[in-house]
Parts: C-alpha cells; structure tokens; sequence
C-alpha cells in the first residue's frame, strides 16, 4: 500500500492534511479516524464509506468486495458526479456491500430482463435526456447502451445483427 496525504473536506475549505494509504482501487484511500478504518474519497476528502472495521486489512476487503460487486463506479471522478442521481443507487449499493448489510434495492422496479432491473426512476432519467436509452437485443438478449438517440437500424454491438433492438423504454409499455 502507498502512504498518501490528502486534504479533508471542511465547510471553511481548509481542512487538515490527513494520512491515508492507496490500496487497489483508484480514487479511493484508507485511514484510521476515531478507532476505526474507513475508506476517503481522495479527490473530495470527504468520508466515502465507513463501518465498524478495526483493522486496516478487513476495511480494505470489504472495500475490495464491493468494488468487484460494483466495478464500474469510477472513484476518481468528483463528488458531485458520484452522488449525482445517475450514481446514487450504484453508491449505496457499493456502500451495503461494504458493510455488509443486506444490498440497498430499488423498491419500484418496473421492468426485469435477464437480472437487469429498471425503476420509475430509471425511466424517467432516459425520458428526460439525462442517460441513455438502453435497448435490448431480440437475438441474443444483450441489454446495450446506448439504444437511442442514435439506434441506426436498430444494430446489436453485442451480435452485430441489424433490426434486432428494442429500446427498453418501448417493451415496457412506455
């Protein structure tokens, strides 16, 4: 692990030096504050996620769980991307993971295909512009992104089949 020092995240700006250590997942740091070890956003200095952990190996494993849960989630970007609403839901997840509590779940999910799930809110977000349309391949079940505004003849990346999409937003209903 490599010692890092960050900035912490006070409302006046000027918080304190800290020490933390890099450990594997990029954007994320570990350190020791108030008996425990929780894991920092370093580009912020705010406290991603904490829990209970007393030593820094078990902190670091939860954190490596989740991340292998949720691999997408790019810690490096800034702290108004990550608790954007299209990262909400991922970063509470990442965060029941982590603790080891039951995994967060969307209560209002509308729409299943092949493990995904899509919420009211989810369709709302593709209605609005504010993500992509996912779509889903007739041919191979594939669930690509992103479908519209750009679904030339309906072409499957996945199979590379042409006519073979439907967005997501079509088969349920919308």
């Amino acid at each position: 692990m490599k010692r890092i020092e960050y900035k912490l995240a006070m409302a006046d700006g000027n918080g304190p030096l800290v020490t933390g250590y890099l450990f594997g997942i990029p954007g994320l740091a570990v350190r020791k504050a108030w008996g425990c070890w929780q894991i920092d956003h370093v580009e912020s200095g705010y406290a991603a996620h904490r829990y209970n952990h007393k030593t820094r190996k078990e902190c670091v494993a939860a954190a490596l769980r989740a991340d292998d849960a949720f691999p997408h989630i790019n810690w490096t970007k800034s702290a108004d991307v990550l608790t954007s609403n299209a990262m909400k839901h991922d970063c509470l997840e990442f965060r029941a993971v982590f603790q080891g509590t039951q995994p967060y779940h969307r209560h209002d999910i509308i729409f299943r295909h092949n493990g995904d799930a899509w919420s009211t809110e989810d369709f709302n977000r593709m209605i609005l512009g504010n993500t992509p349309i996912d779509g889903i391949c007739s041919e191979c079940n594939e669930v690509t992104s992103p479908h519209e505004p750009d679904a030339t003849d309906n072409w499957c990346p996945a199979c590379e089949r042409t006519g073979s999409v439907t967005s997501v937003l079509v088969l349920a209903g919308y």
